[in-house]
């Protein structure tokens, strides 16, 4: 059995299609990852600020400021941004107010949290028997 973790599996989203310099993706560099993944940092607990959208072209936090020092993540406490967008296309269905057909999700998926798997405690010395009644020709 390999060393216990997750995978994280996204599932679908909407890309970010506006420019690099935009002041929204400035604002929002989270938008240009599906998911990310650092060292943990105390000081780091958000992607972005509430004031970063009356301000887009100067953020407070981003996660492009999370990414300048390229710290090695092996054997550390990491964090795994994962960005799930969604866009609304308006229709008359849309009861009461907005539907989520087009909602973005993504899965995270264990690997080896146990010590074993409970099929490999079954006994190796059971006979299987034949049970389908013989036909005579």
């Amino acid at each position: 059995v390999g060393a216990p973790g997750y995978a994280i599996l996204p599932g679908p989203t909407i890309p970010q299609v506006l420019p690099e310099d935009h002041p929204f993706v400035r604002a929002c560099s989270f938008t240009k990852h599906t998911v990310t993944v650092t060292k943990r940092k105390e000081t780091e607990q958000r992607l972005t600020s509430v004031y970063d959208l009356y301000g887009p072209r100067d953020p407070r936090v981003t996660l492009d400021d999370f990414l300048l020092d390229d710290e090695p993540i092996d054997h550390q406490d990491i964090v795994a941004w994962v960005t799930v967008g969604k866009e609304h296309i308006p229709r008359t269905e849309d009861v009461p107010l907005i539907s989520s057909f087009l909602g973005g999700h993504f899965i995270l998926w264990p690997f080896n949290v146990f010590p074993s798997h409970q099929g490999q405690d079954v006994q190796r010395n059971v006979k299987a028997e034949n049970r389908c009644p013989t036909v005579d020709a």
